[in-house]
């Protein structure tokens, strides 16, 4: 199968202020194009605008990557950090299909005392679930049998980044699925996640700054295959929902900090065409916009090779 790149647009992070957020996403909010460029470039927006090198529907986590060892049934020394504190509720590891998707895993951790390379200890704690729905043969490949994912994790790493300074905190809650249509298949997701701890200096800065960032969303991508026999070759897809961007934006390159952002954007796509062979490998055409407030709207156009990143319908560089 080829590879293929999903762009669903601003995937994951997440606050929500220090308790999480459960409130109803809905559309307002404004932001600068410096703010919008900075977040690409320090909180690394651009690389969960999308599912990247992801092969025929691969599950790719919104946001930022799980630590290390995460999901893994097995114990032992080379199992992961995680093996003495943690229960296995469902354990079926059964993969008919190939796709490195479990039949149904689910696993609860409460590890309170996880070492690091001083004196300070870092925890991680909550539950951790991954279902294939259907896992017969390689008919039954990743989205074309469907999968889902379930996360509710809180992780403080081990070890002070400078003496003084707290630990950095993430969490990841809420879950992403794809399953399969008569005509091609649907990725949504419903995930929060957001990071919190304080970010050396930024050059000419020597000042620590504050970093308390994450993004909420809620969103839909239907794929529908150009040719039915190579289904994940080029192809039709849509992308709707509402992403949250919340939090410090951190400093710019010259150490200026550009404050604190909170704007929830509606997304949406015209015309998106996905075509992964050369030379394009990625979208052929068609745009996808992020509209908070009037005022404050990024635009996307693609052209196979090229992105243009309009910002109210300003050309603007944009990291992605």
């Amino acid at each position: 199968m080829k590879n293929m790149k999903w762009f669903i647009g601003l995937i994951p992070f997440a606050l929500m202020g220090c308790g999480g957020d459960d409130g109803a996403l809905i559309q307002g909010g404004t932001a600068s194009a410096a703010q919008m460029q900075q977040a690409a470039v320090v909180q690394t927006i651009g690389s969960v605008l999308k599912f990247t090198d992801a092969t025929a529907g691969v599950p790719i986590q919104p946001g930022e990557t799980l630590p290390g060892g995460v999901g893994t049934l097995s114990v032992g020394p080379f199992a992961g950090p995680f093996d003495d504190c943690k229960e296995n509720l469902a354990d079926d590891d059964t993969d008919n299909d190939g796709d490195t998707i479990p039949a149904h895993v689910k696993i609860s951790y409460n590890c309170t005392s996880i070492p690091g390379t001083g004196t300070t200890k870092g925890k991680f704690i909550g539950t951790y679930e991954a279902k294939d729905l259907k896992d017969i043969d390689l008919s039954t490949k990743h989205a074309a049998g469907g999968y889902e994912y379930n996360y509710d994790l809180h992780q403080v790493n081990a070890d002070a980044p400078a003496p003084g300074v707290p630990q950095w905190e993430s969490f990841w809650q809420g879950g992403y699925s794809a399953r399969p249509t008569s005509s091609g298949f649907i990725m949504s997701s419903d995930f929060a996640s957001w990071i919190k701890g304080d970010h050396p200096p930024v050059a000419p800065s020597t000042k620590w700054t504050k970093l308390d960032w994450g993004v909420k969303v809620s969103h839909k991508s239907t794929y529908v295959p150009k040719f039915p026999a190579t289904p994940y070759a080029v192809g039709v897809v849509r992308h709707e929902g509402l992403f949250k961007m919340e939090g410090s934006v951190g400093p710019d390159t010259s150490g200026r900090d550009l404050g604190v952002i909170s704007v929830v954007f509606k997304i949406t796509s015209t015309d998106l065409e996905y075509d992964s062979t050369v030379p394009c490998n990625y979208y052929k055409s068609g745009e996808m916009s992020f509209e908070g407030s009037p005022g404050t709207k990024l635009t996307l156009k693609f052209a196979c090779t090229t992105m243009e990143a309009f910002f109210n319908g300003k050309s603007i560089p944009f990291t992605y």
